[in-house]
């Protein structure tokens, strides 16, 4: 992995000031969110995946982190959307359709990467979607990327 797009991200699947009602609302607009990704094959599928895994246990990592994730076959590879949400926290919805290594490494490093304070920080201040896109491009060259 190389880019940051190499984990599923694209600006399109990014949002800022997402608002909700509910856990399932977000989830509900997440999924929408991912929809933009054109992986999703069917987002009645990846909801109810999704829910289930929620159902076995809380997602949530720290205060301002939330990871739903699920394996899906409502997706057609592996993708990921991010939203912060308009009180303020990130949420990261990923899915992946097999269970690969090299799934389950990306899966490994978009954590990795999102419990860093610094970037958490500089997340929740990015004013769009393209913001905070470049800043995790930028931190993803700058702890992932070999030295030359």
């Amino acid at each position: 992995m190389k880019e940051i797009k190499d984990l599923g991200i694209s600006v399109s699947a990014i949002e800022i000031n997402l608002s909700s009602e509910s856990k399932e609302d977000l989830l509900d607009k997440m999924i929408l969110l991912l929809s933009k990704t054109s992986h999703v094959k069917s987002a009645s599928i990846l909801k109810q995946d999704i829910l289930h895994r929620e159902s076995l246990g809380n997602t949530d990592l720290g205060e301002q982190l939330s990871v739903p994730h699920a394996f899906s076959a409502g997706v057609d590879d592996f993708c990921a959307a991010i939203a912060v949400t308009a009180d303020k926290k990130i949420c990261l919805l990923t899915a992946w359709n097999e269970h690969t290594d090299k799934n389950l490494k990306r899966m490994a490093t978009l954590i990795e990467l999102f419990q860093k304070k610094e970037l958490c920080k500089k997340i929740l201040s990015a004013k769009t979607a393209q913001e905070l896109y470049a800043t995790l491009s930028s931190e993803f060259e700058r702890y992932f990327t070999p030295a030359p």
